[in-house]
């Protein structure tokens, strides 16, 4: 992803259609976890084979102060590290990428288009959303 946003020919709005993409496989990714974590915890038990290394389930405390640690009554190690370590690595992904690529910034992203040289390159974007954002902002008269 970021080979591909920091290449010469892609516009700002053009990165956030692909981050709009991305985001929504992650999204469809998060909500099939239950059959796509399978998948991916036998291609990596398959790795850690190759270099002779089982894998482990970390000891379980009552109670966890300095980090967190889901008391949960997994039967096996996949569902403990779907639990611990997949479900909550793909909800930050979720909402970093939201965060930072929110709708507002591809909204404010939108008023490059106004730039000369980025407006003979690209064709003309409708400005009523532009419009209805900065309303407040804008003069009616001159």
């Amino acid at each position: 992803i970021t080979v591909k946003l920091q290449s010469r020919a892609i516009d700002i709005v053009d990165a956030y259609n692909n981050i709009d993409k991305i985001l929504s496989l992650y999204k469809q990714l998060r909500s099939n976890i239950n059959s796509t974590f399978d998948i991916i915890y036998k291609h990596a038990e398959r790795m850690a084979a190759s270099v002779n290394v089982q894998p482990s389930q970390q000891r379980i405390c009552r109670q966890q102060i300095d980090r967190p640690n889901a008391a949960t009554n997994a039967s096996t190690i996949e569902e403990w590290y779907q639990i611990n370590a997949a479900i909550p690595f793909l909800d930050y992904i979720i909402s970093d990428l939201s965060f930072r690529f929110s709708l507002m910034a591809k909204r404010s992203s939108t008023l490059l288009c106004l730039v000369p040289s980025v407006l003979s390159t690209n064709e003309i974007v409708s400005f009523s959303e532009i419009l209805d954002t900065y309303s407040d902002n804008v003069v009616d008269k001159f």
